[in-house]
């Protein structure tokens, strides 16, 4: 039986019926974890742990796990081919190789480190210089989350005990969640600055424009800056308009592009 780099059994061939795989959502977004059943929960409280500490996750596809396939990089079998590997926002900050070092750079390497603490038996993909384990930049792979080689079924269950892991990849000493992208929020509170409604109007400027703001609730010049372009972008407004206090009006404007509703 073949085995993967980090030394787990690899799982039946397409069309990908082996039982001891499982489709896994992460609670609190669309993206859908595929991956061995033994070792899901674990995972999915990894992905929680960065949608709530590193960046949301707002696609089904946004978490990427089993895969029948050899290494890119090595000629071996890929730990996702043992359905032991996932990854994260492949199509955003988790491209391979050096291009997003400066994205990750503080503290989203820092929430890495975080998580690799908490979880103990698992590695990410970033560089070495990050807390990650890599040292190569052509093979930093900052979507690539993994067991560690050698890591036991034993050392899952452990660890899964340990922190309290339910069924589902939540527990119960989890990270607060950012206020989500979608719903009803105070048009009140969000003029006044309100910490959690500010982590949804980055997101919503996110969503939206493109941009990648942090989502910290801080009002700092990159979100203030963001705000401004929305409002001359797809406001069409001019001169010191763009630049004005938030008001209710461009609020609203924003929380319709974004698919959020206000109420007073």
């Amino acid at each position: 039986m073949p085995i993967s780099i980090n030394g787990w059994p690899v799982l039946d061939s397409p069309p990908w019926d082996d039982p001891k795989l499982t489709r896994l959502k992460v609670p609190g977004t669309p993206a859908v974890a595929y991956l061995r059943a033994s070792v899901a929960p674990l995972f999915v409280s990894i992905a929680l742990d960065y949608h709530q500490t590193i960046h949301p996750l707002t696609g089904r596809l946004d978490v990427d796990g089993y895969d029948y396939r050899q290494a890119r990089m090595a000629s071996r079998w890929s730990d996702h081919s043992s359905g032991t590997a996932m990854d994260v926002r492949a199509s955003a900050e988790g491209a391979q190789g050096p291009g997003m070092y400066s994205w990750w750079d503080g503290p989203k390497a820092a929430a890495a480190r975080a998580i690799l603490a908490r979880y103990e038996i698992v590695m990410w993909g970033g560089p070495v210089s990050l807390g990650g384990s890599y040292n190569q930049p052509q093979n930093w792979d900052f979507m690539h989350w993994a067991l560690k080689p050698g890591t036991t079924q034993a050392d899952v269950n452990r660890v899964i005990a340990r922190l309290g892991i339910r069924p589902d990849g939540t527990r119960p000493s989890a990270p607060k969640p950012p206020a989500p992208a979608d719903g009803v929020v105070s048009l009140s509170g969000a003029i006044r600055g309100l910490w959690k409604d500010v982590r949804v109007i980055q997101i919503a400027l996110n969503r939206v424009l493109g941009t990648r703001l942090v989502i910290d609730g801080r009002w700092g010049p990159a979100t203030q800056a963001a705000f401004d372009r929305f409002r001359r972008e797809r406001m069409g407004l001019t001169g010191d308009a763009v630049t004005a206090p938030m008001g209710a009006n461009s609020l609203q404007a924003l929380a319709t592009a974004a698919g959020i509703t206000l109420v007073p």
